[in-house]
Order: structure tokens, then C-alpha cells, then sequence
């Protein structure tokens, strides 16, 4: 049958006994994340062999016109934004570079379109 003590409510002293559990606290943290926007390296054109007509777009073929005109030798421009659309009318005579390295597809008398 049944164990008559199976059916009594536990004694003081068992309560007693059980002892409820620490919650350890929550400790939550912070994190800030800076995002920081890194300025474009500049586009350098540098008139080192001669005179060279550019037209300069932001954005790509059918962006603004940022500068044209005739680079002088000798003279050197800087453009700042982070993508620019270029046609050199006579890509042998100039040098560029974006942050320190050299624009490739400036060789020949033919006008190039170069995107830096």
C-alpha cells in the first residue's frame, strides 16, 4: 500500500534546511562604438611631361563636372573626393596617384577615362 509518512507534510526542521539560491547580479557593460569616416586619399595629377586637358567628374561618367580644363606642365592638382570619374586628353604626359599609388591606363597619346 501506501508509506503513511510519503503523504505528511515535510517537518520544521527539513524546511529548514532547504535554503533558497543566490542569483548572482547582472552586471551589464557598455560598448561605444565610434564610427569614424576616414577622409578619401586625394587623387594627385601630376603635368610632369606636358600640358594635358582633363575633365574631372564626382560620382562616375554622368556625375558632376568637378574640374575641366588644361593642366599646365609643371602643375599639379588635388582632388579630394572619394570617387572620381577622369578623362586626360593626353594621359602620357601626367602622373597620378590615389593615397600613394599609381593610376594605371595613362599611357599613349589617346585620350583616356580612367575611374580613381
Amino acid at each position: 500500500m501506501h508509506d503513511p509518512k510519503a503523504l505528511e507534510p515535510p517537518s520544521a526542521a527539513a524546511a529548514a534546511t532547504v535554503t533558497p539560491r543566490k542569483t548572482q547580479p547582472v552586471v551589464t557593460k557598455k560598448i561605444v562604438v565610434r564610427l569614424t569616416h576616414a577622409k578619401p586619399k586625394p587623387l594627385v595629377i601630376d603635368a610632369a611631361r606636358g600640358d594635358c586637358w582633363l575633365q574631372v567628374r564626382s560620382g562616375g561618367a554622368t556625375g558632376a563636372v568637378v574640374y575641366e580644363g588644361t593642366l599646365r606642365s609643371g602643375s599639379t592638382m588635388r582632388f579630394a573626393q572619394s570617387s572620381l570619374w577622369v578623362r586626360f586628353g593626353a594621359p602620357a604626359n601626367v602622373d597620378a596617384e590615389r593615397g600613394g599609388k599609381s593610376v594605371a591606363g595613362l599611357a599613349g597619346s589617346a585620350p583616356a577615362d580612367v575611374v580613381a
